[in-house]
């Protein structure tokens, strides 16, 4: 009776087990498929700035390892060292990439800023993923002022988790400041009665390692002394009598050999093992491991098919409870392709005309960003495109020195990776809450559609019904106009996708059945872009230790205050646009477009044209937008706009043909010549549309106006061609950024690229970075001085 007893308790407990397995892995495809998680990377123009200074960047956004397609938006937090937010800014996310600028205040603190990035969808999870980086300002900061006094601190990691009583252990320790910068140390571990059971030191950044076995019940405790010379006393994590202790060796030969170790008279539910390896909440590679007949066991993973970057290798008891986690690296180099950058003219002679190339070596379409300075600044090589994807967005915590960990394949740099995964704590999801069945908590959907124009009018009459509608009209900095009819809500609510704009607009907006409306309605209006108001970071430690501010940079230097002569930037033609929604299938016709009609009527007519733009968001199956406008002056790929011999005015505003494509002649109330004004100017071809006289109606019988903000307005970079611009040959050129371009593409056809930049008055070496993203989500990346 009592052996029928038994087996019927095992079968309850295998199929409690089965279930619970089940259920798990239900909950890792649900996070896997549903509440994968974005990662940031930006390229910065240069690495060190002066107040005043302008900085340009892009940003590139990931997801597991393809190019995130999820998000539209991305933000940027810009702080002091006082934690002040400076400027909050937000670019559309075109082909899982934005770009963006920013201007340093003048008068900035502290001689360093932060900014911090992150989508919407970022927000739902561990805000230490989020994208954080300080940028040294070159300034008067007198760090020896104002930064405190170091304070050292020291944390202890057993491998896995836990010490258990009687099993050799691993503990890796980690020294840092205040601010999580390495720091050395070095010390003893003693027992309670004072016996010294092992010493430690600081191999590398402030970590090393030791190995001893645990006794039971018994306390140890470290005595040290950091690089400062101060003593330190901390106690170690007490052992426990019950667990396992999993111990991993760095990847070789292909192979990842792991150990699972559990005392002899360890409880029985870690005498079966479950070990799951996760990469981005995919799971990789899932075994069990039986421990019932022996206390120790050893596994391998082959890790050619595993991802490159971080696996996250977990144990679970008998009843699937996780009680050990380990970090490994495999860096198997197939998330990266190589680039060939050739110097085909170079010139350091003072303004002097170069060129260079970028050539792929496949055929998939490739996104680069390109920046030239003066090498004579001093800049930062510690991370990358690279460090930033596999390594520092998938660890919490300062990492000192990323890009060292990519240098080489030696035996130190793997122990040392492998340094770096035991001592900085990682974990994208909770296990708890996955055994549980617990999916995370959406506070913010992610934005998976561009700027969306929303309204409320509010009202104390009756519910609002299908005729009830409001007008707006669409004002931009560049007095453009486009008219917007949208029906109201039961509730007073509207709203408009595709309204697509930089910097702000003027809306004056008109309600129909005023009527039902008291006499002064409260209209509320506002886009769909989160504001500012989340956790600020301080940007903290102005101590770059690179930093160089070298005479060739500088113009001047007076009263503690260093500046600049001039701004090589000027305002994106492309800013002051409204980008429209192209009409739904249905809704198209076979209606002559006006564009078209110019053209075959007037065949001795040279319209102006303007060159598509890169940044046009396009291929959303939801919101589709049309743009035209001109692209950075220093792109090399496209070509110049064709001289026009007459102007083109469509209700009052200059355009070009590009923008009558989307007006058909149905909307045309006439044409008119326009007699030229003097002998120099351009005969104008005026077109008024039937929408002037709504336009009209809308400002002159108007409810009210609002100005609503969109987009942060980007300045492009102005690279001066001093072989065809006398004017520039009249300023004086200190410019440390010689060129930037966040817009390089390359593709089957045109495989090579060829970019001309001009020195200033006084470099004599160039520093060239070139990173790139192509469309399977491979990275790139070429650093390069050229002397």
């Amino acid at each position: 009776m009592n052996y029928k007893v038994l087996l019927f308790f095992l079968a309850g407990c295998f199929l409690v087990y089965k279930v619970e397995a089940q259920s798990t892995d239900q909950t890792l495809k649900l996070y896997a498929n549903q509440y994968e998680q974005e990662r940031v990377h930006i390229h910065f123009d240069k690495d060190a700035y002066l107040p005043g200074e302008t900085i340009w960047m892009k940003a590139y956004l990931m997801m597991g390892s393809k190019p995130s397609t999820l998000s539209k938006n991305i933000y940027f937090d810009w702080t002091d060292v006082n934690g002040n937010l400076i400027f909050h800014g937000v670019a559309p996310v075109i082909e899982s990439m934005a770009t963006g600028s920013f201007i340093i205040p003048s008068d900035l603190p502290g001689g360093v800023i932060h900014v911090k990035a992150y989508t919407q969808w970022m927000l739902n999870f561990d805000n230490s993923f989020l994208y954080n980086k300080n940028i040294a300002v070159l300034s008067t900061w007198n760090a020896g002022q104002h930064q405190p006094k170091p304070v050292a601190n020291i944390q202890f990691f057993a491998e896995g988790g836990d010490l258990i009583y009687g099993i050799p252990s691993v503990v890796a320790f980690e020294t840092t400041d205040q601010h999580g910068h390495p720091v050395s140390s070095r010390g003893v571990i003693k027992k309670s009665n004072g016996q010294v059971v092992d010493s430690f030191t600081t191999v590398h950044e402030g970590m090393g390692s030791f190995s001893f076995s645990p006794a039971v019940n018994e306390k140890y405790t470290a005595f040290w002394k950091d690089e400062y010379g101060e003593s330190h006393t901390t106690e170690l994590p007490r052992a426990k009598s019950s667990g396992a202790v999993i111990r991993v060796r760095p990847p070789q030969n292909n192979m990842i050999r792991f150990q699972v170790e559990r005392p002899i008279d360890g409880s029985d539910n870690f005498k079966s093992i479950t070990l799951i390896a996760t990469s981005h909440q995919q799971v990789l590679y899932k075994t069990v491991v039986d421990l019932s007949a022996k206390t120790i066991a050893e596994e391998t993973i082959s890790n050619i098919s595993l991802p490159d970057g971080m696996i996250q290798l977990t144990a679970f008891d008998a009843h699937m409870i996780p009680f050990a986690e380990r970090l490994v690296f495999v860096n198997n180099h197939q998330c990266e392709f190589t680039t060939q950058l050739k110097k085909e003219i170079v010139n350091l002679n003072k303004r002097g005309r170069n060129e260079i190339s970028i050539e792929i070596p496949d055929s998939l379409n490739t996104d680069f960003s390109v920046s030239v300075t003066d090498a004579g600044l001093g800049y930062d090589t510690t991370h990358n495109i690279i460090t930033d994807f596999l390594l520092s967005s998938d660890l919490k915590g300062y990492i000192s020195n990323p890009a060292y960990y990519f240098s080489g394949n030696s035996d130190s740099i793997n122990f040392y990776l492998d340094l770096l995964m035991r001592t900085h704590g990682w974990r994208r999801f909770k296990w708890e809450d996955i055994l549980a069945g617990k999916l995370p908590l959406i506070q913010y959907p992610a934005d998976s559609g561009y700027m969306e124009l929303k309204g409320q009018v509010a009202s104390n009459h009756a519910p609002f019904d299908a005729s009830d509608s409001i007008a707006l009209l669409v004002i931009t900095k560049d007095h453009k106009k486009h008219i917007v009819n949208l029906p109201l809500g039961s509730n007073g609510s509207f709203g408009q996708k595709g309204i697509f704009f930089y910097d702000s607009v003027q809306i004056v907006y008109r309600l129909n059945h005023a009527s039902k409306i008291n006499a002064n309605p409260e209209v509320s209006l506002h886009t769909n872009l989160l504001p500012a108001g989340h956790d600020q970071v301080s940007a903290t430690d102005p101590n770059f230790e690179w930093i160089k501010v070298p005479d060739v940079v500088l113009a001047k230097e007076s009263n503690g205050l260093i500046t600049e002569i001039n701004s090589y930037s000027r305002l994106s033609a492309a800013m002051n646009y409204v980008f429209t929604p192209v009409r739904n299938e249905q809704e198209k016709t076979n209606l002559e477009t006006v564009a078209h009609y110019l053209q075959n009527n007037f065949p001795d007519l040279k319209f102006p044209y303007a060159v598509k733009d890169a940044n046009t968001p396009g291929g959303n199956t939801d919101n589709r937008y049309v743009s035209y406008s001109m692209t950075n002056s220093s792109a090399q790929s496209v070509s110049p706009v064709q001289r026009s011999n007459v102007n083109l005015l469509l209700d009052g505003v200059l355009v070009n043909l590009d923008d009558l494509k989307l007006v058909t002649m149905k909307e045309v109330l006439f044409l008119k010549f326009l007699p030229k004004t003097n002998a120099k100017d351009l005969p104008t071809l005026a077109i008024s549309s039937r929408q002037s006289i709504d336009q009209n109606n809308i400002i002159n019988n108007k409810t009210g106006f609002a100005l609503v903000t969109g987009y942060t307005a980007v300045k492009e970079f102005y690279s001066p061609q001093y072989a065809d611009n006398a004017e520039d040959n009249e300023m004086t050129d200190f410019r440390s950024t010689l060129y930037w371009n966040p817009h390089v593409v390359a593709d089957k056809n045109h495989k090579k690229v060829r970019l001309v930049f001009f020195n200033n008055d006084i470099s004599n070496k160039f520093r060239v970075v070139i990173e790139g993203m192509n469309k399977a989500g491979k990275l790139t990346r070429i650093e390069e001085i050229i002397k």
